[in-house]
């Protein structure tokens, strides 16, 4: 298999679990319509560096993973949660340190009051 098949087997498998059409996608990435999107999922596309970053955020990924040998959805350290976890975490990745702080502290006191009321 190719890098671009790799690639555009995990932009596929990406795009999916985020329910986004292909005309979406395109639309978030810069392409004029989703007959691009087709060719870069099918492997036919050697894609520029700006447009690998540019799908990486689009798809809360790393460029490192598109490029990476691992077919798995989303990277092996983080695949053993459920997907609406992992999207969470990729979400959080744009945010400043202070939100990351606040978001990491909300879910710290949420968990505890989860904890609390299990335990009654």
């Amino acid at each position: 298999m190719t890098t671009q098949e790799s690639m555009g087997l995990k932009i596929k498998s990406l795009r999916e679990e985020k329910k986004l059409s292909q005309s979406d996608l395109a639309t978030l990435v810069g392409y004029k319509d989703k007959t691009a999107i087709a060719k870069v999922e099918a492997g036919k596309v050697d894609l520029p560096q700006s447009k690998i970053s540019a799908f990486a955020k689009a798809l809360n990924t790393t460029t490192s993973y598109l490029f990476s040998d691992e077919l798995k959805d989303t990277p092996s350290e983080v695949s053993a949660f459920p997907p609406d976890v992992r999207a969470a975490a990729r979400g959080m990745m744009d945010l400043s340190e202070e939100d990351k702080k606040s978001a990491i502290d909300m879910i710290n006191f949420l968990s505890k009051r989860g904890k609390e009321a299990k335990d009654s």
